[in-house]
Formats: C-alpha cells, sequence, structure tokens
C-alpha cells in the first residue's frame, strides 16, 4: 500500500505541474494519497503523507510554471494545514474504527461477566487438534461441555 501512496502523490504532483502550477484546480488530487494513507495506516500514515504532499505541492511546485513564479508561502502553508486536518479526520477515524472492531472480536471470545475465555475461544483453541475431514462444527472429540452458565459455586 505504501507504493500505492507514492504512486498517487508522483502522479498528483506530475499532474498540476503539467496542468501549469499549482494555480489550478489539480492540486486536490493530492488529497487521494492523504486519504488512502489515512485509512490504511491510520492517523500517522495520515499526517506522513498530508506533510510530504503538502511540500511537493508547496514550496518545490511553482504558481507557474510557464512563468516560473514561485508560490507564496501562506498559499502552500494554507493548503498543507487542510491536508493535515483531511489527514486527522480520516486518519483518526480508521483508528477508532479499528480499535472497534478489535474490542468486538475479543468479545466475540470471552465472557462478558468474568471477562475469561468461552467456548468460543476453547473451539478456536482446540481447533488445530481436530482431525481432517471431521465435522467442521467440532473442533475435537476430546471435550463435551454442557452448559456453563448454569454452574453453581
Amino acid at each position: 500500500m505504501i507504493g500505492l501512496v507514492v504512486l498517487t502523490m508522483v502522479l498528483a504532483t506530475v499532474l498540476v505541474y503539467q496542468a501549469g502550477g499549482s494555480a489550478v484546480v489539480y492540486t486536490h488530487s493530492m488529497y487521494v494519497p492523504v486519504v488512502i494513507a489515512a485509512i490504511v495506516f491510520g492517523l500517522r500514515g495520515g499526517l506522513a503523507a498530508a506533510i510530504i504532499g503538502g511540500l511537493m505541492l508547496g514550496p518545490m511546485m511553482p504558481l507557474d510554471v510557464a512563468g516560473n513564479e514561485p508560490q507564496p508561502l501562506l498559499n502552500w502553508l494554507f493548503r498543507l494545514i487542510y491536508f493535515l486536518m483531511v489527514a486527522v479526520i480520516v486518519g483518526e477515524s480508521a483508528d477508532l474504527i479499528r480499535q472497534y472492531i478489535n474490542q468486538m472480536r475479543w468479545r466475540l471470545t470471552h465472557h462478558a461477566v468474568s471477562q475469561l475465555p468461552n467456548r468460543r475461544a476453547l473451539h478456536s483453541a482446540l481447533k488445530p487438534f481436530s482431525k481432517p475431514g471431521s465435522n467442521s462444527d467440532r473442533a475435537a472429540n476430546l471435550y463435551l461441555i454442557d452448559d456453563v452458565d448454569q454452574i453453581k459455586i
């Protein structure tokens, strides 16, 4: 995925340069690699892509290629700030979604009250010991578990 981010950054930079410089609307194409990096690599990846993209379309990109006119500092700094804001929003959202998915996976294999592994966790742990070609609903024929919730202490 790093290759895809780098490729889209290079393509966006070439597109802006070939179109005549940063005065054209094509600078918005740099949002694509920033969003991809933020989704795949989270907040840190999005911020890194935003900074690199902002610098590629900032001081290194002329305002007008034909006249070799440099960009004013405020132009590219403002654009960089917007790239960073998009990276924060998308990257933080992606990180929160990943955290939520991991929490749901953990809850799937643990008892809500005791926080101990449940039957599904036991089933998954015993699955490597099952016979090839045996019923996929049984992890092994070595155990029988009655209703654990009905155990009285």
